[in-house]
């Protein structure tokens, strides 16, 4: 019941990832290897931004949501503990679409090889001591290792390309908003319900997010939602500007 709702933030990774494969692939054809690296950066930066927004969310309301959803008090605790998953899953899920644009289908295909293979061990040594919690820490390992190994074959191909600088102020934010968010819900969560909780330190803690991100110069919020519009939409409204300023000036 967990683990869907952990991989649930990805399509936003996922949605950025498909809509830049054909540009990477473009300028690999052109040898422009600088831009490439450029958009690679950008990507690791709103892929780490999507695993912190709902890492500071799952961390301190996972319980909660596990009782509205499932109705069931260790679903949620799983949720919270196993929040840090986010960002493992993220870097992932946006780093193997991208060697792929590269033509490096078989290095993907092979860390993906071994990364599964690493869920093995987890799920038949592991139940006897940690129970549920070993399919998560498999889970966990498998995507920490893929992430690892597809920055390894990234830097190969087009140098450093990760903002170290961007990437631990994000980090740090979100680590330091979600053990705020902790110590909220437990002051909060003896006078008030799920649902409530839910909702006020929902949109405390994601505002507080959005504020810090602004604050701190780590992303462009609105740069990344217009990235995550189809180019076809845009080549349409844009054609339509200008057939609509083409028709102003001929009937002037």
């Amino acid at each position: 019941m967990a683990l869907p709702l952990i991989m649930a933030p990805v399509m936003f990774v996922s949605a950025l990832s498909v809509v830049l494969i054909p540009d990477i692939a473009e300028l690999k054809a052109k040898g422009d290897m600088a831009s490439v690296g450029q958009k690679l950066s950008n990507s690791m930066i709103f892929a780490l931004l999507i695993a912190s927004v709902f890492y500071v969310l799952y961390l301190p309301l996972g319980r909660h949501i596990g009782l509205l959803l499932f109705n069931d008090i260790q679903a949620g605790e799983i949720i919270s503990y196993c929040s840090i998953m986010l960002y493992a899953i993220s870097i992932a899920q946006v780093t193997t679409p991208m060697l792929n644009s590269l033509g490096k289908e078989k290095l993907t295909f092979l860390h993906t090889l071994i990364g599964a293979a690493l869920i093995l061990p987890c799920i038949f040594l592991l139940p006897k001591y940690l129970g549920v919690y070993s399919m998560a820490i498999g889970s966990g390992l498998c995507f920490g290792v893929i992430s690892i190994l597809n920055i390894c074959a990234l830097k190969r191909e087009v140098g450093r390309f990760i903002n170290t600088h961007k990437s631990f102020k994000l980090l740090f934010l979100s680590i330091a908003l979600a053990i705020l968010g902790m110590l909220t819900e437990r002051l909060l969560s003896p006078f008030i319900g799920s649902v409530t909780c839910i909702a006020v330190l929902g949109i405390f803690l994601t505002f507080f997010m959005f504020i810090l991100i602004s604050a701190f110069d780590i992303a462009d919020i609105v740069a990344y939602v217009r990235l995550l519009r189809p180019t076809g939409v845009l080549k349409r409204k844009t054609r339509k500007r200008v057939v609509k300023k083409k028709r102003i000036k001929s009937t002037a």
